[in-house]
C-alpha cells in the first residue's frame, strides 16, 4: 500500500471559543485574537545518584559518620554536661591524613545538625615525618605539625616544627598515635620485624609510648595492623608480664615472627634467652637482659610478683648488690608456677600507671565496604577513671554498639568516567608520558621463565595455589602475546591501561578471569576487585564478599572490572573513611594520594 493509503484520518481541527468582549470595551464586532503559545520551562539537568544510593559527591563518607554517632548521641551529651568542664585537647602522631580529628569534626557537624551541642575538642598538635603530608596539614589544619616523634619525644626543651620553627609541645589529654605498620604487615612474609628489631615500626611505638610517659595524657588510642605483637606492646605500657607466656616465644600471630627471631631459635635449639636482673646499691632488681618474648625494657625496676588478679607484691630478697639473679632464681624463691596455666604476672616499675585493652575491628564493621583489619589498643589512667568498675570492657562494649551495616557497595565510592580526574588520568596514559611506559613494559616473553613470578602463574595454571586448571595460552580478557600485543575481548577494559601494564598483570586479570568462570560468574560483567600488584598465589581471584573491596595498602593497585581501571587516590581516600570534598588537596601525585 502506498504512504496515502496507510495515512490514518486526522481529526477535524477545533478552534478555542473567542474570548468574551469586555465590559469596557467598544460595542463594535468582537473580533477572535490568537492565544500566544507559552514559553516552554527548562529545568536545569538532573544528576541522578547513584542506582545504589550513594553518589559521591553527596558527602558519603559524613552520612555514615552520622549514621555511627546517632546511637551515642545521648551519652555524648551527658559526658558533655559531666566530663568535659574545658575542651579536650587531642594530639596525634605519625598523623598521616588526621583522621582523627576529622572524625571528631564530622561527628560535632552530625550532632549540630540535629540540634544537639557539639563534642567539646581542640586539636593542639600533629606529628608527622613525610614533606608532603606536612604540606597537607599544614594546609587543612590550624594545629602545630612537629616533623619528627623520636625528636619529640626526646627533646625536653622543645621540638622543631615542619617549618624549622622550636616550639614546646602543647599539653594534651587524648593522644593517637597511628605507629608505622610496614614492619608488622602479613604482606612481608619474608622479613616482618619486631618490635626490638629496630624497623621503623619498633622505632615510632617506643617514641610514642616515651611521648605519652612524658606527658601522662588521660588516655591514648594506639593503631596498628592486626596481627601486631599487640601484648607485648601491652607489656612495654602497663609493666606487667604474666608468667604464663615469658617463654611462648612472640606474642601475636604465629607469623609475625622476624628474621632475626628464627636465626636466634636456630641457635638456642628452639629456647629464647633467659630473663636476667642485677642487683643495685639499694638492693632492688633492675632488668640486664631481655629476651625477646617479654616486652620490658632493659633498665627497668622488678617491683615484684602478684596475682592476675590482683592482690598484694611478693618481693625478692637480694642477698648483696651487683648480684645477679636470673628468672628461675625469682621462681624459686616466690614458688612461682612458669606454666602455660600460670596466673601471676611479673611487675616492673613504669613512670605512670597505665591500664590497657585490645580491640581487633574490620572496617566493614563500620559502614565502609572495605576489609581492613586493624587492632586498637586503648591506655588510661585508673585515677581519672574512678567509680568505673570495669573501664576496658566498658570501651570494648561501646566500641561494638558504635557498628554499622554496609549500605553501599565499593562501585558507590567510585568516580564517574566524566570526573576531571579520571580525564586526566586517561589523558596522561595517552600521552607521551604513558606512551613512554608502555615501550619498556612489554618487551620479551613472560612465559619464557626468565621472571621470578613466572612459576607463581605456571602453578596457578596449573591448578596449586587455589588456581584454575587452563591452558598456558588461554587468555581470555586480554589475550595478550609477547612484544606489547594484545587484543581485548570486551570494551570494559580501558586500552589505555592495558599497554601501560607488564604481561605479569595481563596473565593475571586472565587467570583470575578463568578461577571466576569455574564459580559461574562471568569477571568482567560483575564488580570484582583484584589487587593487581600482588603475585597470584597471594590473591583470592574470586571475591568472597560481593560489593567489599580488599584491604586497600598504599602501594595496592586495586583494579575493579566493571570500571576496567584501577583505583585512584582520591577513591582509596573514599573507600577508607576520608572525607575528600572537605579536604584541600594540592598538587599530590597518585602515589601520595594512595599513601
Amino acid at each position: 500500500p502506498s504512504k496515502k493509503a496507510r495515512r490514518e484520518p486526522r481529526a477535524p481541527r477545533v478552534d478555542p471559543p473567542p474570548p468574551l468582549p469586555s465590559p469596557r470595551a467598544s460595542s463594535g464586532p468582537a473580533v477572535a485574537k490568537k492565544r500566544p503559545r507559552e514559553p516552554v520551562s527548562r529545568k536545569p539537568v538532573q544528576e541522578f545518584q547513584d542506582s545504589r544510593g550513594l553518589d559521591v559527591h553527596e558527602h558519603g563518607v559524613e552520612r555514615i559518620a552520622q549514621e555511627i554517632a546517632e546511637p551515642v548521641a545521648a551519652l555524648l551529651s551527658d559526658a558533655i554536661v559531666h566530663d568535659f568542664p574545658e575542651a579536650l585537647r587531642v594530639a596525634t602522631v605519625c598523623s598521616g591524613t588526621d583522621s582523627p580529628v576529622l572524625a571528631l569534626e564530622l561527628v560535632n557537624d552530625a550532632r549540630q545538625a540535629g540540634g544537639l551541642p557539639p563534642l567539646p575538642f581542640r586539636h593542639v598538635f600533629s606529628c608527622e615525618i613525610e614533606p608532603f603530608k606536612q604540606a597537607y596539614l599544614k594546609r587543612n589544619f590550624d594545629a602545630p605539625v612537629f616533623a619528627d616523634i623520636v625528636d619529640l619525644a626526646m627533646n625536653e626543651n622543645g621540638a622543631r616544627t615542619c617549618c624549622g620553627a622550636i616550639l614546646p609541645v602543647p599539653a594534651f589529654d587524648c593522644l593517637v598515635a597511628g605507629t608505622s605498620c610496614k614492619d608488622f604487615s602479613m604482606l612481608r612474609s619474608r622479613s616482618r620485624q619486631d618490635l626490638e628489631d629496630k624497623g621503623t615500626s619498633g622505632q615510632t611505638f617506643f617514641a610514642a609510648v616515651e611521648l605519652m610517659f612524658k606527658h601522662q595524657p588521660r588516655i591514648c588510642i594506639f593503631e596498628n595492623v592486626k596481627n601486631a605483637p599487640w601484648a607485648k606492646m601491652e607489656e612495654y605500657i602497663t609493666g606487667v608480664v604474666p608468667c604464663a607466656t615469658v617463654e611462648e616465644g612472640l606474642r601475636g600471630s604465629k607469623k609475625a615472627v622476624s628474621r632475626a627471631d628464627n636465626e636466634a631459635h636456630r641457635e638456642d635449639d628452639g629456647s629464647p634467652p633467659e630473663l636476667l636482673f642485677v642487683a643495685t646499691l639499694t638492693k632492688s632488681l633492675v632488668v640486664e637482659e631481655v629476651p625477646r618474648s617479654v616486652g620490658v625494657r632493659v633498665g627497668a625496676e622488678f617491683l615484684g610478683v602478684r596475682a592476675k588478679s590482683g592482690g598484694a607484691l611478693r618481693t625478692f630478697k637480694v642477698k648483696k648488690a651487683g648480684e645477679r639473679v636470673s628468672l628461675k632464681d625469682v621462681a624459686k624463691q616466690l614458688k612461682l608456677d612458669m606454666g602455660p596455666s600460670s596466673t601471676d604476672v611479673l611487675v616492673f616499675r613504669t613512670p605512670c600507671a597505665y591500664c590497657t585493652v585490645v580491640a581487633k575491628v574490620d572496617t566493614k564493621r563500620y559502614g565502609l565496604p572495605q576489609t581492613r583489619q586493624r587492632g586498637y589498643l586503648f591506655a588510661w589512667r585508673p585515677e581519672f577513671f574512678r567509680g568505673v568498675p570495669d573501664v576496658g570492657a566498658a570501651w570494648l562494649t561501646l566500641l561494638e554498639g558504635l557498628q554499622v551495616p554496609v549500605r553501599f557497595p565499593f562501585s558507590a565510592f567510585c568516580l564517574p568516567d566524566t570526573d576531571e580526574c579520571i580525564v586526566r588520568w586517561r589523558d596522561a596514559l595517552r600521552g607521551p608520558a604513558g606512551e613512554h611506559v608502555a615501550a619498556g613494559q612489554q618487551r620479551g616473553d613472560f612465559f619464557d621463565g626468565v621472571s621470578s613470578n613466572y612459576k607463581y602463574h605456571k602453578a596457578f595454571r596449573q591448578g596449586e595455589h587455589n588456581g584454575a586448571h587452563i591452558k598456558q595460552d588461554n587468555r581470555t580478557v586480554t589475550n595478550w602475546a609477547p612484544h606489547g600485543v594484545f587484543q581485548l575481548s570486551t570494551p570494559q577494559v580501558m586500552p589505555e591501561l592495558v599497554r601501560t601494564e607488564d604481561q605479569r598483570t595481563l596473565d593475571l586479570l586472565d587467570a583470575c578471569a578463568s578461577k571466576n568462570a569455574e564459580k559461574e560468574r562471568d569477571m568482567m560483567h560483575n564488580m570484582t576487585a583484584i589487587d593487581i600488584s600482588q603475585n597470584l598465589h597471594m590473591l583470592t581471584p574470586a571475591n568472597t564478599h560481593p560489593g567489599v573491596v580488599g584491604c586497600i595498602t598504599p602501594g595496592g593497585r586495586i583494579f575493579v572490572t566493571g570500571l576496567g581501571r584501577v583505583l585512584l587516590g582520591r577513591e582509596k581516600l573514599l573507600l577508607t573513611g576520608i572525607p575528600i570534598t572537605r579536604l584541600l588537596l594540592g598538587s599530590e601525585s597518585e602515589v601520595q594520594l594512595s599513601d
